[in-house]
């Protein structure tokens, strides 16, 4: 009889310590971190406990909580917030900023004590709490944000189409074509017209009501026309003129084709336009300090000469990159980050709900590669000012939704 009650003594109290083994692992939170070893990438699966998320907490409120909150939300517009983020990614920024592969110095004096363990139960801490949801979330659409630039490029150009073509091609002889020119050089003589830099009281009305954005629709529609040269009569000699056209050549291009942004191509332009810019630069009457010194000593007949090679070489359309809607630059970035920005992938991080300032900061950071990330730097290095300002208003409006991960293994 004793024996009997001792077994089911024994039993009882393994039974408690299976289930508390059980209920321990279920409490566990899962962080996949990425180790190197001899250059190949391998994961570990790091188990932390209710407890030792505890713990991250106490870590955080003594080396995270001064800028990111002790609840992962920021104040700063430029300092994320990183509640809710996955734990994996905020382990692996952590270790990048130890690492130096994060340049950051406030970052890397405020963590560069802490152990693989210590960073492990801070990520977990963090991405235990919930984003908040503001009281009045702003709710932004692509729709409110899309305006297709080459529809409003053309439609502020509709004045510009009596003299130069409603392709920006030229109406009449003497009028200079527009297109074939990199949307830059476009910008900056419209502006030079806009502050009186180029004389011309026609062109200087036309535009002076002209906003940056008008203004620089206007050259991404010219860009984007297919430049179709020349078909008024020529006066001078192509041949005298190809010769002398080898002065031009190392900014114009040898063929009058430029590689510059800044300068423009001359192939296939009018030559009866260039003939006159050319005197214009010759008398001081256009400012240029390169080209007076290399046409002051040019006769007339050089000028028309080479205005005449020029006039008869091929154009070509300038090396611009259709725009991409906003919409469409969501449907990339989606791929990666997760519908509205809430990712999915654990070493990806969530753009959802985080600062503006911040998303711009950063997509700015690997547009110019001081942030390193070769997918991203390819990603962002084809946004504009417009394309990031627009990201970052739609994904800091979206709401940050929790993302539970279980291993299968």
């Amino acid at each position: 009889m004793l024996f009997d009650i001792e077994v089911k003594s024994v039993k009882y109290y393994l039974s408690r310590i299976v289930l508390t083994l059980i209920l321990f692992l279920l409490s566990a939170v899962t962080i996949q971190a990425i180790t190197k070893d001899n250059g190949a990438a391998q994961r570990s699966e790091l188990f932390v406990s209710s407890l030792e998320v505890e713990e991250g907490k106490r870590i955080a409120e003594s080396v995270c909580a001064e800028c990111h909150g002790i609840k992962g939300v920021s104040v700063e517009q430029e300092i994320p917030h990183i509640a809710g983020q996955h734990a994996e990614y905020i382990f692996n920024q952590l270790k990048a900023y130890q690492t130096g592969v994060r340049q950051e110095a406030n970052m890397q004096k405020a963590i560069g004590f802490l152990n693989q363990e210590a960073m492990t139960q801070v990520a977990a801490y963090y991405a235990s709490l919930d984003l908040p949801v503001p009281d009045k979330p702003i709710k932004t659409s692509v729709n409110d944000l899309d305006t297709n630039a080459l529809d409003a490029g053309k439609a502020a150009a509709a004045s510009c189409a009596a003299c130069h073509g409603a392709d920006g091609n030229g109406a009449f002889a003497g009028m200079p074509s527009i297109t074939g020119q990199m949307p830059e050089y476009l910008i900056s003589v419209i502006n030079a017209y806009k502050n009186g830099d180029r004389k011309d009281a026609m062109m200087q009305l036309a535009v002076q009501s002209l906003s940056d954005d008008d203004i620089e629709n206007i050259a991404l529609y010219y860009a984007l026309q297919p430049p179709k040269g020349t078909a008024a009569a020529v006066t001078g000699d192509a041949n005298v003129g190809k010769a002398a056209a080898a002065a031009c050549s190392g900014c114009h291009g040898e063929l009058g084709v430029s590689s510059s942004s800044g300068t423009p191509s001359l192939a296939g332009q009018d030559s009866q336009y260039l003939i006159a810019a050319t005197h214009a630069y010759k008398s001081g009457a256009r400012n240029h300090d390169v080209m007076q010194s290399i046409v002051s000593s040019l006769s007339d007949d050089d000028i028309a000469n080479l205005a005449t090679f020029f006039a008869t070489q091929s154009p070509q359309a300038p090396n611009v990159a259709q725009p991409l809607s906003t919409e469409q630059w969501v449907q990339k970035c989606d791929r990666c980050h997760g519908i509205n920005g809430n990712s999915i992938n654990p070493q990806i991080p969530s753009l959802s709900g985080q600062h503006q300032s911040y998303l711009v900061k950063s997509l700015n950071a690997y547009k110019d590669n001081t942030r390193k990330n070769t997918m991203m730097h390819a990603m962002s290095e084809m946004l504009n000012e417009k394309d990031i300002n627009k990201l970052a208003s739609y994904y800091s409006s979206k709401i940050r939704r929790s993302v539970i991960f279980v291993n299968l293994d």
